[in-house]
């Protein structure tokens, strides 16, 4: 089975995707992030990624009263990165309902705090790992770190790190497909389950994904964040692909590619068309 995040990444309190982590390249899709979760939970979203990318920059939970009233206001799972640098913004997040809290600057600056977190609260945390040309980035990717992805997943395998946000931010935003070499990559040096991020495509992408022989691309589930524009009945279907002005599903029977349907925006709505496996 195949589970798909969709994520919301907020910046100025809207729902925004970024074009290779780059915050002056933004696209608005939506004004309010609370209707759009609401959107992803009718449509049968189980869990949702939150970003709060003005967080990620300042290095503080710059949008939490707005993800407060996101995950409170939603039947949903949610997991929730940007800004979070110290134990009481953890437990400030966890307390408003939040399922998973993801580390990213502070996980690589701060040591103590990370090991201290995953001790005192174990499958709740996450770190986001974000790899951009060919490096470590983090600072609201506006900065990249020496250190290496081995160093890095061998610190985070010390301290008990449950699961890892591995992004290609050199894809992130692009639609281009996802990062086979990184994920290639990591799995030859961790077991530490992970998600998949960034660049995510099309049902090629996903069939790729689903071929992947590890045992560490999250147990049971492959996952991989996904996008911020629209979407459509992630739990009803197998997997979907969203373009500007298309939708495709592809449906998953006994864990082969049994149909596929394609979507097209028209003035008078939406026009389907059936596409061969």
């Amino acid at each position: 089975m195949m589970v798909l995040i969709p994520a919301i990444d907020i910046k100025d309190k809207k729902c925004v995707r970024l074009f290779k982590g780059d915050y002056s390249k933004e696209t608005i899709y939506s004004e309010s992030p609370l209707d759009v979760s609401r959107k992803w939970v009718e449509e049968g979203a189980s869990l949702i990624h939150l970003v709060d990318l003005d967080g990620a920059l300042e290095g503080s939970s710059i949008n939490f009263p707005l993800i407060e009233e996101i995950v409170k206001n939603s039947n949903c799972k949610f997991q929730v990165g940007g800004g979070i640098r110290n134990i009481d913004t953890i437990e400030k997040y966890l307390s408003i309902g939040v399922e998973r809290v993801i580390i990213g600057t502070a996980a690589f600056k701060d040591a103590s705090f990370l090991a201290k977190a995953c001790e005192l609260y174990g499958k709740r945390i996450a770190v986001g790992l974000d790899i951009k040309d060919g490096k470590i980035a983090v600072s609201g990717w506006n900065k990249k770190i020496d250190i290496t992805m081995k160093e890095a997943l061998l610190n985070f395998k010390r301290v008990g790190v449950a699961m890892i946000i591995l992004t290609s931010v050199d894809r992130d935003g692009t639609l281009e497909g996802f990062n086979e070499d990184l994920i290639e990559s990591y799995i030859k040096i961790s077991d530490i389950p992970m998600i998949i991020s960034g660049g995510v495509r099309d049902s090629k992408d996903l069939e790729k994904i689903s071929r992947l022989k590890s045992n560490n691309i999250f147990p049971e589930h492959i996952n991989f964040v996904h996008i911020n524009q629209e979407i459509a009945r992630p739990k009803r279907w197998g997997g979907f692909l969203v373009e500007p002005e298309s939708i495709e599903f592809w449906i998953d029977q006994k864990n082969r590619l049994h149909k596929r349907e394609l979507y097209t925006k028209e003035n008078s709505g939406w026009k389907k068309t059936l596409l061969s496996p």
